[in-house]
């Protein structure tokens, strides 16, 4: 479930306007349950269609006069993630962390080398250069 907040987000408009057009729209988005109100992703497409005509200058009676007459989609699925989505992302977080903790361990010989080589009197390092 999605709540007013990541509505708001989501398509970048605020907050309030969430809270005045689930009032105005009620009957054009799904039922409340308990205390809080939470969306479907079908109710995230309805205030997408909302957003997009009320930017094209239509007026809110407009608005729900077109929302009647446009079939409402069914509800896939309350999920917005498959979990073959979800192993996909985690598996491609993986490699990206197994990646920069190569770098880190990379960086942090080099940064060892030249610490190493800072300690030794300045004669020594003469001529030499520190990550050789």
């Amino acid at each position: 479930m999605i709540t007013p907040h990541q509505v708001s987000e989501s398509i970048d408009v605020p907050p309030s306007t969430i809270r005045r057009w689930s009032v105005r729209f009620e009957s054009h988005l799904s039922p409340r349950t308990g205390k809080k109100r939470s969306y479907t992703p079908t109710d995230l497409d309805t205030f997408r269609r909302i957003r997009d005509l009320s930017a094209s200058g239509f007026g809110l009676d407009r608005i729900e006069s077109m929302l009647d007459v446009v079939e409402r989609p069914q509800d896939k699925s309350t999920a917005l993630l498959t979990l073959a989505d979800f192993v996909q992302s985690l598996e491609f977080a993986h490699s990206q962390v197994a990646s920069l903790q190569a770098t880190v361990d990379e960086q942090k010989a080099r940064l060892d080398a030249l610490e190493s080589w800072l300690n030794l009197p300045w004669y020594k390092r003469f001529g030499k250069h520190p990550l050789q």
